[in-house]
């Protein structure tokens, strides 16, 4: 039974310490994050909804202009970062807030977590689980406008699992359920929702104190680099939902034009929900515009799947759409109206064989991303998830060995990201700065940082190339790449379905700014250590190595001036010519690195020299 207090401008507990307190002081979120209540997995998971901190209150937008007006009931639901406490510690969840209106609502409250256990519900068999996180229902409660106290009390309910290592709370709110003024105006809805503090407490902080906040990991968001910011372009409500889109010409025009599934989920009234899918035209310059919206028609039947090919030799790309129960290729005339073509069923199926198995993303196992020689050995890799929960999707990235059968090993060559990160989106393949290797993208982030475009400059696995990132102002399901301004460089067009719409990162064709590791076509004469540039330098700087025969063992690292590593850049063999490796100014785990001198030192082939750079406030 779920037992809560509500006071309003009331300090209760005085004398006793907190086990956790996130008191938004900092003027940060403290990694919690805020998504729309009542929607289950996918991208609302993480930060659908806009907040900031100012004198320690996190408002958090819930208006119509972010839900949107059709929706009568307000409704939020607030995330921690991973917490990785014990459950035992503590016994109660507290929190103060009010929301930002002209009355009084009627709406609810409720707690749910997420703790190793989160599968094993006693009694329940996991596999048939449709609700993964432990919960405390909801109960029914009166919001005024003045600052209000709850408290979830976990002990003595035998129903609920509170045991194991926690690995986050989610706190409920419904904050207006009033049925009778489902036609309301806009101005009628609550706008924000304002957090003063989120407590958890328990029996042993009375006597041991305040326990440490959780660390939180954020990722670095950058933006310059090979690719420029990217631009929104609104198109259509649920489009890319699972990823699936092209770039082709539509028109008959010469500029390459999207075509992508949508869908829209049920939302109850006169609500259309189903797939559907949406054409969107380029002006030639890389803005995109809705062309043709086919409305929801096929619910239950599942997403679909898109390839481009020319499929009857017109030298012009068709469009092949696969879901359950049927393929078809579809030619688009001028007018942007489909055509089925007569294809058999068994060509098509050949022909999308043929197409997926050649594309990046076929991955022979399931969870395979990438697969191929990465390292230049001989041997394949594959590119695959650390690990996957079934509530958040695919965290971190890392590189397994292929065996020659194709099966998938044990062992781990290299993680590119730990749990830290959720990748959101499938990973695109392409040659990006024209260097003639393949280059890895795709749209990550976790819900403390928010999401952005991760490009990983030659697969990421040369430690000399940094990947470039950019923040998006929403989520992302599918990265593709295309030249849409016709300047002869690949763009990269991401998938929002959040925000609904596409943004685009225009390619500057300046080449690849942030780290390059080539070889000269002269043969340098001699072994030499080059002077870093820019000097003094912020954030960047490049280090130049020549190596007049290959090298078998070579270190390249960075020092503070006290000698402490600060971050190796180079570990392994080199051949000969002229390298050119890249700093960013950050340590080995990923944070800026302080203003100051430091110490570049190579060592090849036991051969050691050391020289002088300074980075700049």
């Amino acid at each position: 039974m779920l037992r809560f207090a509500v006071v309003g401008c009331v300090v209760l507990w005085s004398g006793l310490a907190e086990a956790i307190k996130w008191d938004f002081d900092d003027g940060t979120m403290q990694g919690w994050s805020a998504k729309r209540n009542f929607e289950w997995g996918g991208p609302n998971e993480f930060n659908l909804f806009p907040g900031e901190v100012e004198d320690g209150v996190w408002r958090v937008d819930v208006s119509p202009s972010v839900v949107g007006e059709k929706d009568p009931y307000p409704n939020a639901i607030l995330i921690s970062y991973p917490i990785g406490y014990d459950s035992h510690l503590f016994d109660r969840v507290r929190v103060r807030f009010r929301t930002v209106h002209d009355r009084p609502t009627v709406g609810r409250v409720g707690l749910a977590w997420t703790n190793e256990l989160n599968l094993a519900t006693p009694g329940h068999d996991p596999e048939e689980s449709s609700e993964n996180r432990f919960a405390i229902p909801s109960t029914d409660f009166a919001y005024t406008t003045e600052w209000q106290e709850v408290e979830f009390s976990l002990s003595g309910q035998d129903e609920i699992v509170w045991a194991g290592v926690l690995r986050d709370i989610r706190l409920r709110f419904s904050l207006d359920r009033n049925e009778a003024e489902e036609s309301r105006s806009v101005d009628e809805v609550v706008g924000h929702f304002e957090i003063d503090w989120i407590e958890l407490t328990g029996p042993e902080e009375r006597s041991q104190g305040e326990l440490a906040l959780p660390p939180v990991k954020y990722f670095e968001f950058d933006d310059p680099g090979l690719f420029a910011p990217p631009v929104f372009y609104p198109i259509a409500p649920g489009l890319g939902y699972w990823g699936n889109g092209v770039l082709i010409d539509l028109d008959d025009d010469g500029d390459l034009d999207l075509f992508s599934t949508r869908y829209l989920p049920y939302e109850g009234g006169d609500s259309v929900s189903g797939w559907g899918w949406v054409m969107a035209l380029n002006d030639g310059s890389g803005a995109f515009e809705t062309a043709r919206i086919e409305y929801p028609q096929y619910e239950g039947l599942g997403p679909w799947s898109i390839l481009a090919s020319d499929v009857d030799g017109n030298g012009r790309d068709e469009i092949i759409i696969r879901q359950a129960g049927f393929i078809e290729a579809w030619s688009i005339g001028p007018d942007l109206q489909e055509e089925i073509l007569s294809i058999s069923q068994g060509d098509l199926e050949s022909l999308w064989e043929d197409l997926y198995s050649s594309s990046s993303n076929s991955g022979l196992l399931p969870g395979v991303w990438v697969k191929g020689d990465f390292d230049g050995d001989g041997r394949q890799e594959a590119l695959v998830e650390l690990q996957r929960n079934p509530i958040e999707g695919d965290m971190g990235l890392v590189v397994k060995r292929l065996s020659a059968e194709g099966m998938l090993s044990e062992e781990v060559l290299e993680v590119l990201y730990d749990e830290h990160l959720f990748v959101r989106s499938g990973v695109a393949v392409r040659d990006l700065n024209a260097d003639g290797v393949d280059d890895w993208v795709f749209v990550g982030g976790n819900r403390a940082s928010g999401f952005g475009v991760f490009v990983e400059w030659g697969g990421g696995l040369n430690p000399t190339q940094e990947e470039e990132t950019h923040r998006l102002i929403g989520d992302g399901s599918g990265v593709l790449p295309g030249d849409v301004d016709d300047d002869g460089d690949l763009d990269l067009v991401v998938l929002d379905p959040t925000l609904g719409g596409v943004h685009v990162l225009k390619n500057s064709g300046g080449g690849q700014p942030t780290a390059v590791m080539t070889a000269a076509i002269a043969v340098p004469a001699q072994y030499r250590l080059g002077d870093s540039y820019p000097n003094p330098f912020n954030p960047a700087v490049v280090i130049p190595l020549d190596l007049a025969t290959d090298a078998a063992g070579v270190s390249l690292t960075v020092y503070d001036v006290l000698g402490r590593r600060v971050r190796q850049l180079w570990q392994g063999a080199l051949p000969v010519g002229t390298h050119r490796f890249m700093w960013n100014g950050r340590d080995e785990v990923g944070r800026n690195v302080a203003a100051g001198v430091y110490l570049y030192r190579a060592d090849v082939d036991g051969r050691v020299e050391t020289k002088k750079m300074m980075k700049l406030p």
